[in-house]
């Protein structure tokens, strides 16, 4: 399968429900599935790291079939 393309940028910012905010820092890339590309990042603020999954939404949101396939996956892993 091909290698999905995912072009995570150098600084994250993630905004939580309360407005709060968490930035990591990308550091490297650890691996890749079908799905998706997992990069290693450090929490700014804490120097915690963290393994961060990065999925296209591009190309999931024009193909019903692999959506789908998509959903399966985080219903798993939850």
């Amino acid at each position: 399968m091909p290698r999905p393309k995912c072009n995570l940028p150098p600084i994250i910012t993630f905004t939580q429900e309360d407005s709060t905010q968490d930035v990591f820092i990308c550091s490297r890339e650890l691996g890749h599935g079908s799905f998706s590309v997992v990069y290693n990042v450090i929490h700014q603020s804490t120097g915690q790291t963290y393994a961060m999954k990065a999925i296209s939404k591009k190309r999931y949101s024009r193909n019903k079939f692999l959506l789908r396939n998509l959903n399966n996956e985080v219903a798993i892993q939850k």
